[in-house]
């Protein structure tokens, strides 16, 4: 999973689909399925540790719904 991060954090990634591939170039010899579970299991544990306060300010740009106005 470190080597996942490192590849995340080079920034030349904006949708998941390139970075799939790049991970699974990386890992040949892993299955799409456990490369796609490996790098699920690292973005919740970038949320719930709050890495770099994205988590926080995705929750603080969110608008209420006209429901709960």
């Amino acid at each position: 999973m470190a080597d996942l991060f490192r590849l995340a954090r080079t920034e030349r990634f904006r949708t998941v689909a390139p970075l799939l591939s790049e991970a699974g170039a990386m890992y040949p010899l892993e299955s799409p399925e456990r490369i796609h579970a490996c790098l699920k299991q690292l973005g919740e544990k970038l949320w719930d540790t709050d890495h770099g306060g994205y988590a926080t300010e995705y929750k603080q740009h969110r608008r209420p719904k006209a429901a709960a106005r």
